[in-house]
């Protein structure tokens, strides 16, 4: 048999065996879903996972690369390069692109994280430290709490009205998984630095997961008066502490960039 009708052959036969993965993920999720741990996941009295403990960063090797804007400034050639390689991007309609853009390569000011405001949920990410009880879990973060109720409650009509930074959260268990999801959002906060915006409807699904001394964490924003579908940011992974007992330091003092003292926003 000639070779090229044995080379056709094992193509035909690689292609007939080609199963496409049945969904894209973001290179960060995969890397996050690579890291295992080999130890034992520790549970509550009532089966589920104890999520509790002190929660401070990524794997060293895990670790996304810089993200860095300085004030007065407009964006830098690296940024613009890093922005374009970016994977994982909400879908805006199309006619609110201008608008991303227009936030994105202003100067650093229009950001509101950068005038002493809250990064807001789901900017600020996953918690350092977590307190969980049977009715409720303590999400700790560098300049705030979120109390989240995993008591079996529903929605309270009313935070659908409020306007907040952080949301309004309530919890459940979907397996090993805790589920929370935050509404009664203001229109302030961005999702993320590159101007990517949202309305006060939207609602955020955070979902927290752990194998061992390792907590995984991703949320999904669905806002579809500005997104065609609902965006859900990478998979992210961090590695419980256990070194000597920690004290609790008080928030860093904030220097607003920007915005005048008076601006009702700012903390500062």
């Amino acid at each position: 048999m000639a070779a090229s009708t044995i080379l056709g052959a094992g193509a035909a036969h690689a292609q007939a065996d080609y199963k496409p993965p049945s969904k894209r993920i973001a290179p960060g999720t995969a890397l996050a879903l690579v890291t295992k741990s080999d130890l034992p996941t520790p549970r509550r009295a009532d089966g589920k996972p104890d999520l509790t403990g002190a929660w401070p960063g990524l794997p060293r090797s895990r670790m996304p690369p810089a993200q860095q804007r300085h004030p007065g400034t407009t964006e830098s050639d690296q940024m613009v390069a890093q922005r374009g390689s970016g994977w994982n991007k909400p879908h805006y309609k199309p006619e609110l692109w201008s608008k991303v853009r227009e936030l994105d390569f202003s100067i650093i000011d229009a950001d509101p994280a950068y005038n002493c405001a809250f990064t807001g949920t789901p900017r600020q990410g996953p918690p350092n430290r977590i307190v969980q009880s049977d009715k409720e879990v303590i999400l700790f973060y560098g300049d705030n709490y979120r109390v989240v109720p995993v008591d079996g409650r529903t929605r309270n009509p009313a935070d659908l009205d409020q306007e907040t930074y952080l949301g309004i959260p309530l919890g459940r268990w979907e397996g090993d998984t805790l589920v929370v999801e935050s509404v009664g959002f203001n229109d302030i906060s961005w999702l993320q630095f590159q101007g990517y915006f949202h309305t006060n409807l939207m609602t955020v699904t955070e979902r927290f997961w752990r194998q061992g001394n390792l907590l995984y964490y991703n949320w999904t924003v669905d806002d579809p008066d500005v997104l065609v579908e609902p965006y859900t940011y990478d998979t992210m992974v961090k590695v419980l502490y256990t070194g000597p007992p920690q004290t609790n330091g008080e928030p860093p003092l904030c220097e607003p960039t920007g915005y005048p003292k008076d601006n009702p926003y700012s903390r500062g």
